[in-house]
């Protein structure tokens, strides 16, 4: 079952959060396709067929606005750029949303590489169109999702699918509701910036907040607000209890105004 958005936590995806991801599009059955090139015939597929799989990024901050990619928004808008082909369904099966970062092509790179050279080592031949990966009949999408959030975690990034998000966006939307904070409002980005913070404290507390050169990085330079967004749910009138059920993702929406 779809989890129903209200539109308190859609602006705050679409408008506030505005973090960067990776997705993941490939058709919904493994093709078998031969491409005659001057007498010459080349065969992708064989006869067990293969997954034509795009990994690609959207929302990255130095791209926007230059309709280069996707916007880091909830709805889909990735599908109609890739389900251009007449005999089968090529369409998004997965997002990933990287909080706390202006790009996703360090991640997407990094998961890219190895699964092009596997399938090479695999016999599977690449050279496919549009930088669309050959994996063969035996492509698992959830081995990817682990894939990717193993790689961004070794990256020092946080990697949310859209559930995720919606769980991390309703304690501040409590917040928000209680404090009375308008959700187009300075405030209200910051308490986003905050959480997101507290995340990346929690996820990577070993991890130094500068670099060799003495500059912050990006866990380090909003580290200090993860502590003040703690308070602030503790001290804003949500209930233990809310919590609990935030933690469980089962936590009723907020009611904050719009």
């Amino acid at each position: 079952m779809i989890e129903r958005w209200s539109p308190q936590k859609k602006y705050a995806l679409d408008h506030v959060l505005e973090a960067p991801g990776i997705f993941v599009v490939t058709t919904d059955h493994p093709l078998s396709v031969a491409v005659v090139k001057e007498r010459e015939t080349v065969r992708f597929g064989g006869n067990r067929g293969s997954y034509p799989v795009k990994i690609g990024t959207f929302g990255n901050r130095r791209k926007r606005g230059r309709g280069k990619e996707p916007r880091s928004q909830r709805r889909d808008t990735i599908t109609a750029l890739f389900d251009k082909n007449p005999y089968v369904r090529t369409e998004l099966k997965v997002r990933f949303w990287l909080p706390g970062m202006d790009s996703a092509d360090a991640l997407a790179a990094a998961v890219k590489v190895p699964l092009a050279m596997r399938a090479e080592e695999e016999g599977l031949p690449q050279g496919l169109l549009h930088d669309f990966l050959n994996l063969g009949p035996d492509f698992n999408l959830e081995q990817i999702c682990r894939d990717i959030v193993a790689i961004a975690r070794s990256l020092g990034m946080l990697a949310w699918d859209l559930a995720e998000v919606g769980r991390h966006l309703d304690p501040v939307l409590h917040v928000a509701a209680i404090d009375q904070v308008a959700l187009d409002s300075p405030e209200f980005a910051r308490l986003i910036d905050e959480m997101v913070s507290r995340e990346l404290s929690k996820a990577f507390p070993q991890q130094g907040r500068e670099n060799e050169r003495g500059e912050m990085t990006h866990l380090g330079r909003n580290a200090y607000q993860a502590d003040r967004f703690a308070r602030l749910v503790a001290t804003s009138g949500v209930a233990s209890r809310e919590l609990a059920r935030h933690a469980s993702g089962t936590i009723t929406q907020a009611s904050t105004s719009f």
